[in-house]
């Protein structure tokens, strides 16, 4: 997904956001998350049914933290949670996303070494993880017991 496609819309208020710049960050989040969920369905038919079918996400910490000045972005998060849910009969679909050692975002500093450890262990288990899997990097995944 390309969330960085959307501006970053900042405000005190997150209703004071035009409609129409609303509308465009909403388009990117929900519309781009669709599309790969859908791209991938389509790509997955082609494969063996014995294959791990999974869809991975690198996601950010609004699944979990309410930042009010990130509204469209934490709502292009609910969308993640019922697409796993529409998409679980299916296909694996998680949203991951890297956190330091005490639950708190990475933000731009993820690590993509980690990353792609993480990744590999998701794509190859047997047993799939929560549709929102944290990990630390050099630990894997780590259940924070996040409530939103």
């Amino acid at each position: 997904m390309n969330r960085k496609a959307a501006a970053l819309t900042v405000t005190p208020d997150p209703l004071s956001m035009p409609l129409e710049k609303f509308n465009e960050d909403l388009n990117v989040v929900i519309t781009s998350e669709y599309a790969a969920a859908h791209e991938a369905v389509e790509g997955f038919k082609t494969l063996p049914e014995v294959t791990n079918k999974t869809l991975i996400y690198t996601g950010n910490i609004l699944n979990r933290q309410f930042i009010p000045s990130l509204l469209a972005f934490g709502i292009g998060s609910l969308v993640q949670l019922i697409l796993s849910k529409v998409l679980q009969k299916c296909i694996r679909k998680m949203d991951t996303d890297e956190q330091t050692t005490e639950g708190a975002s990475k933000g731009n500093a993820i690590d993509g070494e980690a990353h792609r450890e993480f990744y590999y262990e998701l794509a190859t288990s047997e047993e799939p993880l929560t549709w929102d899997a944290t990990f630390v990097a050099g630990k894997g995944y780590v259940d924070f017991n996040w409530k939103f």
